[in-house]
């Protein structure tokens, strides 16, 4: 079994069963893949979004900021490291913004949430209208302008989040099983 299979593999098996000596692993093995990888490989940026989100998943369990902070650190260098237009980089917004997001849960700074938010929109923009994510991404932008919009009252924050709302719902097919709105 590859690096690769096994990082996957331990992280599934954290997430199935909750045992952080899986997830401890994968990062381990995944600060060797970016240490060894030079930057201007093609999976570099990858493996810095997926340590990322890893150290992130950490940062959840054991409520260590640090970890949080390392994963926002290797998020903004994924997205460096990846050029516009590429395929994986509203990805890397995206869980940039799920991570930012977090950080304004912990500390209350109304710049994380407000950066949140323009990464939010960025991952948004990047992500074609055929994309599966898409409304995942609508999503979570409308999410963080609700939340804005509980700390501020901005009005423009809460009509956003709608206008949002409503064009997730025009993105779902009339026949899908989940859109049962009445």
């Amino acid at each position: 079994m590859d690096k690769v299979n096994l990082v996957d593999s331990l992280e599934s098996r954290y997430y199935r069963r909750g045992m952080i000596s899986d997830l401890e692993c994968a990062i381990r093995l995944s600060r060797k893949a970016v240490q060894i990888l030079p930057g201007d490989h093609p999976d570099f940026a990858g493996w810095l979004s997926n340590l990322a989100v890893k150290l992130e998943a950490r940062s959840d369990r054991i409520n260590e900021l640090e970890d949080l902070e390392q994963a926002v650190q290797l998020s903004r260098q994924a997205i460096t490291a990846t050029p516009d237009g590429h395929h994986n980089r509203a990805s890397y917004f995206g869980n940039l913004a799920n991570q930012l997001g977090a950080r304004y849960k912990r500390t209350r700074n109304m710049g994380n949430l407000d950066e949140a938010i323009q990464k939010s929109r960025q991952a948004v923009e990047a992500t074609p209208n055929s994309d599966p994510h898409l409304a995942a991404r609508l999503h979570n932008l409308a999410i963080r302008l609700g939340m804005r919009y509980e700390c501020t009252n901005e009005l423009s924050d809460i009509e956003e989040a709608i206008l949002v709302f409503q064009k997730i719902i025009a993105t779902i097919p009339e026949s899908h099983q989940n859109l049962q709105l009445s």
